[in-house]
């Protein structure tokens, strides 16, 4: 069993009497606002999801380590935290970190950055009982998997993701600078991390401490794109994503690589992002821009078909879109081609998308009439304000055209 002590908490493996906190911990729907796909809702379904922790506790192959934790001095459980091992490599495990912490409302990307410490410690306590290591030696470490503290990222760079396996791993900052792909540099000192979004996976650059990346020079991100390119013989859709230590968005940049265009070099600056055909200095930006909808994205991640939560994150994904409908300067005839190409994209993945959207478009429908205000009182938004009123919002319903929802 694992067990450690700081200096006000506990934290340790989960034990049967824990069954009630875990639930009401996962129940919350506070605390899981920006963990919904794992929300449980009801005690039923807490008590088989218990009894799959408790099991895999006693597995020889464990994988998930996720621990009580409990405050010192009244034994009141505060919140869960810990790492899901995804693969055993050569070099070391895989770990996908996550955490949970009661009442933390709209803070949880902050909050995983704040713990990235007593993950570190976890991680190593847990190697020890598992091996039976005591120490790292310089010798050792020169030859292991540094582990990214991060929650999009995966320390398993070798790992080449398929369609069905939408996984992040390392952007290599290596030498390959006669592979095909996309090149990033940044002109700018304050991005300590770099995203890479296209086909399907996703890539992360970021130093394990956190620190700010170096500038002026060029990152390759894997060759990913380039044979997804070519083996389906079109261009890919990817957006680049910079942001600072806080994880604020400092730039994004969304372009379409084709292979038979080799390398693509794209600019992070000031000024913006921007993309090239040539990574010559002060080589022309002759790659144009994108236009997207983040707000789709959005729709596509958070929003479940045929669970028992799918109503409420249907409505909560439609409050967010109306309100994106009523700020936007987009028009309607380049909303629906960027809903067109966003669709494109989707391949495999199109009809689960298209449920998902005509899920938020009955939500919205609803939304446009006198049933609002209680609508919204039972997903959780007693305090929103309705400043639309019943006429459909045309941003909206170009989106929905697109999908052949109108």
């Amino acid at each position: 069993m694992i067990y450690f002590e700081t200096d006000r908490l506990i934290l340790r493996d989960y034990i049967k009497d824990d069954l009630n906190e875990y639930c009401r911990l996962k129940m919350d729907s506070k605390t899981m606002y920006y963990l919904q796909d794992i929300q449980l809702h009801s005690m039923e379904e807490g008590r088989k999801d218990f009894e799959t922790v408790l099991s895999d506790i006693d597995s020889e192959k464990r994988q998930f380590y996720f621990l009580h934790m409990e405050l010192k001095d009244t034994h009141e459980q505060v919140g869960s935290i810990g790492y899901t091992v995804i693969d055993d490599t050569p070099i070391g495990i895989s770990l996908i970190e996550d955490g949970m912490e009661k009442k933390k409302v709209g803070a949880m990307k902050k909050y995983k950055k704040r713990i990235m410490v007593i993950f570190g410690v976890v991680a190593l306590m847990t190697a020890t009982f598992m091996t039976g290591c005591t120490k790292l030696s310089d010798e050792n470490h020169d030859t292991s998997a540094e582990m990214i503290t991060s929650a999009e990222s995966i320390g398993a760079s070798e790992y080449e993701p398929t369609e069905e396996n939408n996984t992040s791993t390392e952007i290599d900052t290596t030498d390959v600078s006669d592979s095909l792909g996309v090149y990033v540099k940044l002109e700018r000192e304050d991005v300590s991390t770099i995203v890479l979004q296209g086909g399907s996976c996703t890539k992360v650059c970021e130093n394990a401490d956190s620190s700010l990346l170096a500038t002026g020079e060029w990152i390759f991100t894997g060759d990913d794109i380039a044979k997804l390119s070519e083996k389906e013989n079109r261009s890919v859709l990817f957006t680049i994503l910079a942001k600072d230590v806080d994880d604020n968005l400092l730039g994004e940049g969304t372009f379409h690589y084709d292979v038979t265009q080799g390398k693509m070099y794209v600019t992070i600056s000031a000024d913006g992002v921007t993309c090239s055909t040539s990574g010559e200095p002060d080589a022309p930006a002759d790659v144009p821009s994108v236009l997207t909808l983040p707000i789709l994205d959005e729709i596509n991640e958070t929003v479940t078909v045929g669970t028992a939560g799918s109503y409420m994150l249907a409505m909560q994904a439609a409050v967010k879109l109306m309100d994106w409908g009523m700020n936007t300067g987009l028009g309607a005839d380049e909303i629906g081609e960027a809903a067109s190409a966003w669709l494109a994209e989707k391949n495999n993945e199109l009809n689960d998308c298209l449920k998902k959207l005509e899920l938020v478009d009955d939500a919205y429908q609803k939304l446009l009439t006198d049933e609002a205000r209680e609508l919204l009182d039972s997903i959780g938004c007693e305090d929103m304000e309705i400043t639309w009123g019943s006429t459909p919002l045309e941003p909206v319903e170009a989106i929905m055209r697109t999908a052949g929802l109108r």
